[in-house]
């Protein structure tokens, strides 16, 4: 399972929904994360075998609101949530 081609060597791309189809929901997934004020670390994402790098218990959501000039876990290039996925 997850290999294709005649000698079952390509690995298989992950697939899903549709966007074409009208007829089908999108699905959405909330992930909520609550701690006190000494929060540190980062969680990962897994999904059909594919696992996003670590997404820093600060990071802000959309690549537009991070902050090339600081190299912050959470803040910086390459550091929000949406750049991990």
């Amino acid at each position: 399972v997850g290999y294709t081609g005649y000698d079952c060597s390509l690995r298989e791309c992950p697939f899903g929904h549709d966007p074409v189809n009208t007829w089908e929901d999108d699905e959405v997934q909330a992930i909520s994360c609550e701690c006190d004020s000494t929060c540190s670390g980062g969680i990962k994402l897994t999904f059909k075998d594919q696992t996003t790098g670590t997404i820093a218990n600060n990071a802000v959501a959309m690549i537009a609101d991070e902050d090339a000039t600081v190299t912050t876990a959470g803040t910086g290039r390459g550091e929000s949530v949406q750049a991990k996925l």
